[in-house]
């Protein structure tokens, strides 16, 4: 039997020539992407280093300092005038450990679907579970010593007869959007909590002793 190598062969040759080359120019292109991808994760690590030492240093010599809130927006917490004690004290004690980093992905798993993540219609525990992680509130509870302590709140006073509290808001805090954190805020969720077309029952009878909130500066409310 004779062996011809006819056109057809040629071009089933050549086919395979260029599938060849195709396959190792984008190997080769692959590699390179690979290194790109390598050198600026190694370059955002060490820039997160070098944040964190710099915060570090600034809250060593500084009174006023930065802190990040739960929302991973920016407050300011000022040494000693925040009643009942420094909510931000694990932060801080959180940003001297030498692999401090600034922002990062928190994942979780149900055992169910969460219907509803709306802040105060939530109806299931887990849509809590997740607004506790993204909301602020104006205090909260020290879990060391179970005292007050403030968080968007900076200090509080109460009236002699005990039916009023005022508060003064901490400032230079942000929304995600980037909107500034005033005392319209307050006002607003009170009033729509408050509003019974909204399906609000469970925080809503939290409040429901409450007559009023009402703005008395930028940033400063009375309950």
């Amino acid at each position: 039997m004779n062996n011809r190598f006819g056109f057809k062969d040629f071009v089933q040759l050549v086919m395979m020539v260029a599938l060849i080359v195709v396959v190792l120019l984008a190997m080769k292109q692959y590699d390179r992407q690979l290194e790109v991808l390598l050198r600026i994760d190694e370059r955002l690590k060490e820039q997160t280093t070098e944040i964190s030492e710099l915060r570090r240093a600034l809250q060593s010599g500084m009174r006023v300092a930065q802190i990040p809130t739960t929302q991973g927006t920016v407050g300011v917490a000022v040494a000693g005038e925040t009643q009942g004690g420094d909510v931000f004290k694990y932060v801080k004690a959180a940003q001297q450990k030498p692999d401090y980093a600034m922002g990062d992905w928190y994942v979780d798993a149900f055992p169910v679907k969460v219907p509803i993540i709306t802040p105060y219609i939530v109806q299931d525990l887990y849509g809590m579970y997740v607004g506790c992680r993204v909301c602020d509130w104006l205090v909260t509870y020290d879990p060391a010593t179970l005292d007050f302590v403030g968080v968007l709140a900076e200090s509080w006073q109460i009236s002699h007869d005990g039916l009023t509290v005022t508060f003064k808001l901490r400032r230079g805090v942000n929304f995600s959007d980037g909107h500034p954190f005033t005392a319209d805020d307050v006002v607003f969720t009170y009033n729509w909590i408050m509003n019974p077309k909204v399906a609000a029952p469970r925080a809503r009878s939290s409040l429901e002793k409450v007559k009023g909130v009402e703005k008395k500066g930028d940033y400063e409310v009375a309950f």
